[in-house]
C-alpha cells in the first residue's frame, strides 16, 4: 500500500495497489445500486446546449471500463443545495442506499477532514467529499467513520459544532475510491457526470490509442465523430457532461 490516504484528504492522485475483493452483488443493498439516479437538478439538456459547455457519450468494452476509474478519483462534479447533509446528498438525491452507506462506504472525508457523523455533516459549496470502503491496518481503522480509534484524530476530524449550514446552489467535487469506485463507478459513469475539463483534456490525450481501439461510439453533441477527435479539442474553456457505457456481452 501506498500513498493512498494523501488521495483522499488532499489533491494527490491515487497510487494505491490494496486488492479488494469482489462486490456481493445479492446482497440487499447491491440490488438497488442498478437503480440509482441522480435526482438532482443538473438541467443537462439546457446547459449542454451554450457554447461553454459539451456532451459527450462513450461506448467502450466492457474491459476497457474500470480505465475511466482515473477521472472519478480525481473528482467529478454534483450539484446540490448548500447545507444539506453528506447523508441527504449520498441517500436522497444521489439514490444511493442507506445499507450500503451504513456498511460499504466506512471512510469519508470532507474537504479533508474524517466525518463520522453523515448527517451532522454538512455540504457547502465548492466542497471536496471523498468516499473510500474499510482501508486496512491501523491508519485504515483511525480513519474509519465512528471507529473503536476515532478519538486519535480528535483534532483533526470534522466538526459539525463549527460548521456553517450555508445557503443556496452549491458545486461539490465528489471522488471514489478503492472498493466504493469498483462498485458505483459504472453506475455513476453511466448515468452521466460532470468532469474537471483539464483532467479529461489530459486523460483523452494520453490514452488516445487504447481509447480507438476500445471504444466502439463517440457521440459529441449529439454528432457521431472518431475517438482520435477527443484528443483534438481544446477543453479548457469548455463544460463536460460525460456519460460512458459498457458494452453489453454478446
Amino acid at each position: 500500500m501506498k500513498t493512498w490516504m494523501r488521495s483522499l484528504t488532499g489533491n494527490c492522485e491515487f497510487v494505491g495497489n490494496q486488492i479488494w475483493g469482489a462486490p456481493q452483488w445479492d446482497s440487499p443493498f447491491f440490488m438497488r445500486l442498478q437503480h440509482i439516479k441522480q435526482k438532482f437538478d443538473l438541467n443537462i439538456e439546457n446547459e449542454t446546449k451554450s457554447s461553454d459547455s459539451m456532451k459527450i457519450y462513450i461506448v467502450s468494452t466492457q474491459a476497457y471500463l474500470s480505465r475511466f476509474f482515473k477521472l472519478l478519483e480525481q473528482g467529478f462534479i454534483v450539484k446540490t443545495q448548500a447545507g444539506c447533509s453528506i447523508k441527504d446528498l449520498l441517500c436522497e438525491q444521489l439514490g444511493i442506499d442507506e445499507d450500503y452507506l451504513d456498511n460499504r462506504i466506512q471512510t469519508l472525508f470532507l474537504d479533508g477532514k474524517p466525518v463520522d457523523d453523515v448527517a451532522k455533516a454538512y455540504i457547502q459549496n465548492d466542497a471536496t467529499l471523498a468516499l473510500s470502503g474499510a482501508m486496512p491496518g491501523l491508519v485504515g481503522a483511525t480513519f474509519r467513520k465512528g471507529g473503536t480509534y476515532a478519538a486519535l484524530r480528535n483534532t483533526i476530524s470534522y466538526n459539525a459544532d463549527t460548521a456553517s449550514k450555508g445557503r443556496g446552489e452549491a458545486r461539490v467535487k465528489l471522488k471514489l475510491f478503492n472498493m466504493v469506485l469498483k462498485e458505483l463507478g459504472p453506475i455513476f459513469l453511466e448515468n452521466g457526470v460532470w468532469i474537471r475539463k483539464e483532467k479529461l483534456g489530459e486523460f483523452f490525450s494520453l490514452n488516445l490509442e487504447d481509447l480507438k481501439a476500445a471504444c466502439s461510439s463517440v457521440d459529441m453533441n449529439g454528432q457521431k465523430i472518431g475517438a482520435s477527435r477527443l484528443a483534438e479539442i481544446d477543453w479548457k474553456d469548455l463544460e463536460v457532461y460525460l456519460k460512458i457505457r459498457a458494452e453489453k456481452p454478446s
